[in-house]
């Protein structure tokens, strides 16, 4: 019981007010946990609104925790209905209003209906669109219910989804609002008589099969009726002049489980969320796109499945999900008439499109779309002719229809399907047999847009394996980053599947510098391993050369020594056999690379000194900088640093004046060696330049390098926060980069850092989380400073006892890519 007394209490509205500070919520809260605006809840604690009794009863005592509280419950109720009486307004809201009792409880939704309602303040018409399932209609019913109180003439639903004749939406409305007689003599302009002064408020739902006649009926009807208001629910926009079209989003993560929770109850009594069955709960939410109706559905089968049963079987989610409610409409009774509704209501050139589009992954731009989707000139199937000027028409229509959706992705929009739509496409595409050739134009536009959109240096000589420049393929990598589910869709069908050899292996090698740039080197791996069987010497003599040399690369990379020698000996051997001198040089830089990883550098020495006589033959300057710039890594390694800055330089002025990008690497590699000789300023000032470029062009990956370099510059100073704030930008790019190589570096220069400020534990943990890192990417050492770190690091294992130091080195060896980089950002 209170100890506040209930009669201290004279309104409604000061209760209100009193009971929404105890429980410690602004107004904007209170507002948003019962579906109201802010501004209602200020009236309402004015006494300047009546309260609804209903409303009350339904959400303010759970927003207001008054379940334990009865007595202040039963006063806040009292209040609402006595200040209705005194103003002379019924308590019932019958005559106000036909909105049906819901038979289930509404869940989440709170951030909707406050901005429902905010918007019908504001517009005489909103229209909810979105796709079939969402829960349009229901949101639009509990948001009408949150809104009788705003309008003095009621507020009343009319439901067309049982109509198949449009000229009967006028008779709807009207019985609707309980006069049919309306319908004599000239029946629009009786209603709009009827409702000419008139502060109602019409519930419009399910208008998209009738959707011209609804847009004729609504317009006359708000150019007649000035205080009239419309809430329609729509799979499009009636697109009428003062329309406020607003798209229902899928529900959050949170609020699917609260949902599939809440119906599993009913037909399983005593299910509950527990830890054991969260997780898949969520990912069926997920699987099944965040709709309302799906996930009910799938609650439903708890009668008979387990909850890790139906996450399996979701694979065939068209066959399971089809034990609706008996009473509901035929189309909400099974998740493929819930979808067959929208396609039945699209043209023949839409139907077209919208099954084509299944064959992408992930999304697609407009021009994908165009390239993919349109019939082939070439066509001899007989296919259904689709033109590509036409597409981005219907690819319009069917956003507005709401079958697609939209992303904006580093300023550019992105289309995509929701995964259960993408389902019946797909099914749709295989039942006219156009699954094949759709595929086939989706590997082959993906090709050619990796290809057109590579580095210059790569196009120009029609070469895919290329010393990756920074400034050059940044941009391309993160164009590739948005279309890698396409990309991989298309690698299977060409070579999983083996539909495409040729394309297959072509795609393959023109990604190897993408899988490179990201640190996707398992991938690459896989797919340069099913490329080499395929790709035969005797037909694919020079492809076959190129990915050995790919090989050879990618496994130095990855630690397999044994492999990358074996591929990179085959590799320089077809291409002398070849007499190739262009791919020779490649393979040259390869091996050079890989014997120089091991520690071999004077073999190394001999490799690069015949790949620049090469570059020297091919009189290709850009190249010849490259293998004096490898030299230069050479005589670093070898601590020959005179001769490794003499080289650089050479390297610097040979390069041709574009290649600016790689001028910067090159500069860069200057300040490392300039550091090993105690030149701290002049090292900080290369790193200066190169950082300062690296930003203006935003190449992120060199950017994290050179911050690296910076921190361990100031570390060994004894600069501690300039230390720290170049290693942590740094980690934060590379994580943003998945570079799980390269932060290795900046982890275990935290962990110096952390020894600095007498946190060994921190520093322990971090250096075995860079250390597994290292390990798993096969890295021989962190950077140059890899001595100063461990010096510090053995300094702070002798600081700890046995138990705690192999505590703190079992928890950052359990760390995964993304664990490591949250714990390093953790001041």
């Amino acid at each position: 019981m209170s100890s506040i007394s209930t009669e201290d209490f004279t309104t409604f509205g000061e209760l209100l007010k009193h009971l929404r500070r105890r429980a410690r919520l602004t107004q904007q809260e209170l507002g948003l946990a019962v579906g109201y605006s802010e501004s209602y809840i200020t009236r309402l604690e004015r006494d300047a609104r009546l309260p609804l009794p209903d409303m009350v009863k339904s959400r303010f005592i759970d927003a207001l925790n008054l379940k334990h509280d009865p007595e202040l419950a039963r006063r806040l109720i009292e209040l609402a209905e006595a200040t209705r009486e005194q103003a002379g307004q019924p308590l019932a809201t019958s005559r106000h209003s036909n909105l049906p009792m819901q038979l289930t409880r509404f869940i989440g939704r709170a951030h909707e209906l406050t901005e429902i309602n905010r918007l019908v303040d504001a517009n005489r018409l909103v229209t909810l669109t979105g796709s079939g399932g969402v829960g349009k209609t229901r949101l639009a019913l509990e948001a009408a219910t949150a809104l009788l109180e705003q309008f003095g003439d009621g507020v009343w639903l009319v439901e067309l989804a049982s109509l198949a004749d449009s000229k009967l939406v006028l008779q709807s409305v009207a019985r609707a609002l309980g006069c049919p007689n309306l319908l004599l003599g000239a029946p629009t302009d009786a209603l709009c008589a009827y409702l000419a002064d008139k502060h109602a408020l019409l519930l419009v739902d399910n208008c998209e099969h009738l959707i011209q006649a609804c847009a004729d009926l609504v317009e006359t009807l708000l150019r007649s009726c000035a205080q009239l208001h419309v809430l329609a629910t729509s799979r499009e926009a009636l697109n009428i002049p003062g329309e406020m079209a607003w798209r229902v989003p899928p529900m959050e993560a949170d609020e699917t489980v609260q949902l599939f929770v809440d119906r599993a109850v009913a037909v399983k009594p005593g299910f509950a969320l527990s830890c054991q069955n969260a997780a898949m709960i969520a990912n069926i939410g997920k699987q099944l796109d965040g709709i309302p109706l799906a996930i009910e559905l799938a609650a439903s089968r708890l009668s008979g499945l387990s909850v890790e049963q139906l996450a399996i079987r979701l694979r065939d989610r068209f066959r399971l999900l089809t034990d609706g409610s008996r009473t509901a409409l035929p189309r909400h009774r099974t998740l493929h008439a819930l979808i067959d509704w929208s396609h039945d209501l699209l043209s023949d050139q839409e139907r077209i499109l919208l099954r084509r589009l299944a064959v992408f992954s992930g999304g697609w731009t407009a021009e994908a779309a165009e390239r993919v989707c349109a019939t082939p000139h070439s066509d001899d199937q007989g296919l259904p002719n689709l033109v590509a000027p036409n597409i981005l028409p219907f690819l319009l229509n069917l956003l507005s229809k709401s079958l697609i959706v939209t992303d904006e992705q580093e300023g550019e929009l992105r289309y995509r399907l929701l995964e259960t739509i993408r389902e019946y496409a797909w099914e749709q595409l295989a039942a006219c047999n156009e699954v094949e050739i759709t595929r086939q134009q989706h590997a082959h536009y993906y090709l050619a847009y990796v290809q057109e959109s590579a580095p210059r240096v790569m196009r120009e000589t029609q070469s895919p394996l290329q010393f990756v420049l920074g400034a050059e393929s940044e941009p391309w990598v993160k164009k590739l980053e948005q279309d890698s589910d396409n990309l991989r869709a298309a690698l299977v069908w060409c070579l999983r599947e083996a539909h495409d050899i040729e394309t297959g292996i072509q795609l393959v090698l023109w990604l190897c510098v993408f899988w490179d740039v990201r640190g996707l080197h398992t991938e690459a791996i896989e797919w340069l391993r099913r490329a080499l069987i395929y790709s035969d010497v005797a037909t694919h003599a020079l492809a076959h050369a190129q990915l050995l040399t790919a090989v050879a690369h990618t496994a130095s990379v990855i630690g397999d020594y044994a492999w990358a020698e074996t591929a990179s000996i085959k590799a320089l051997t077809l291409c002398r056999r070849l007499d190739n001198r262009f791919e020779l040089m490649r393979a040259l830089w390869v091996r050079t690379s890989e014997i120089m990883h091991r520690g071999h550098y004077a073999e190394a020495r001999v490799l690069a000194e015949e790949w620049l006589l090469l570059t020297l033959e091919l009189h290709n300057a850009w190249y010849e900088g490259i293998a004096l710039f490898w030299l230069g890594i050479i005589s670093m390694h070898q601590n020959d640093f005179t001769q490794a800055l003499s080289l650089h330089e050479e390297s610097l002025r040979v390069m041709p004046t574009v290649e600016i990008g790689t001028k910067f690497v090159v500069q860069f590699y200057q300040a490392m060696v300039w550091w090993c000789l105690g030149e701290d300023d002049r090292a900080m000032l290369c790193c200066g330049e190169g950082l300062a470029y690296f930003r203006e062009i935003g190449f992120e990956f060199g950017t994290a390098t050179v911050l690296h370099t910076m921190g361990d510059i100031v570390l060994f100073q004894g600069d501690l926060d300039r230390a720290k704030q170049y290693y942590l930008e740094s980690v934060t790019l590379l994580r943003r980069q998945s570079a799980r190589q390269r932060i290795v570096w900046p982890l275990a220069g935290l962990a110096a850092l952390a020894v600095a400020e007498g946190q060994s534990t921190r520093a322990i943990t971090l250096w075995a989380a860079a250390d597994a890192l290292r390990e798993a990417v096969n890295s021989i050492d962190f950077t140059m400073s890899h001595d100063g770190y461990l010096l510090r690091i053995n300094a702070a294992r002798a600081e700890l006892d046995v138990q705690t130091l192999a505590a703190a080195e079992a928890a950052g060896r359990a760390l995964s890519f993304d664990q490591a980089a949250a714990y390093a950002l953790q001041l």
